[in-house]
């Protein structure tokens, strides 16, 4: 036997590395404009929310109001320019995460945005994100119910509009109506027999 050379395969094996398999590479994780961020987080949280920001950007002729959340937008000399101010970073990540999830991503990326953005009232930044990531992770919040209800609300019309193309928004606002009543009165009810 020559030495340093070992028998057993077990023990030449190349030993595999810690942690969840890398997304991006290492050159597009270390490329980040715009961003200072120092920590492995912050840069994949950058690379999400830009991934997002240009899909969404494509969307800004059908959905104007996208570029809020973007901040990019189509400068005189035809190039693409960003306001770094009106940029939500978080929202975009989480955004971003949808994409990389599901084979549709983009679609439902852009759905989501459309329906957060025309909401009213208009959620803040930080209770988008998190209707967002409640959404994405399916699962509920522990504190903000009417969050996690509306959450719960929504994808029920999106399952049954995705079954039902041909649904209305009347028909929607319809059956909410309805939803709401039954579920008062059915609660009316209960209260009385209880006294």
């Amino acid at each position: 036997m020559i030495e340093g050379i070992s028998e057993a395969a077990s023990e030449n094996a190349v030993k595999r590395r810690r942690g969840r398999p890398k997304l991006f590479d290492e050159f597009t994780r270390t490329w980040t404009p715009g961003t200072e961020a120092k920590t492995e987080r912050g840069k994949m949280e950058a690379l999400y929310a830009r991934s997002a920001a240009r899909i969404l950007f494509d969307h800004r002729h059908e959905h104007p109001e996208l570029t809020e959340w973007t901040g990019l937008y189509q400068c005189e000399n035809g190039k693409e320019c960003i306001d770094w101010g009106s940029l939500k970073i978080t929202v975009l990540a989480e955004l971003g995460r949808l994409i990389e999830k599901y084979q549709n991503g983009e679609e439902v990326a852009v759905r989501w945005s459309v329906q957060i953005l025309n909401m009213a009232p208009k959620p803040s930044v930080k209770q988008a994100m998190l209707m967002l990531r409640a959404w994405r992770l399916g699962q509920e919040r522990k504190a903000g119910a009417t969050d996690a209800l509306t959450c719960k609300i929504l994808a029920s019309i999106d399952s049954y509009t995705d079954s039902h193309p041909g649904t209305t928004n009347q028909q929607i606002i319809d059956a909410l109506e309805q939803a709401i009543g039954i579920h008062f009165a059915y609660s009316d009810d209960e209260q009385e027999q209880a006294r």
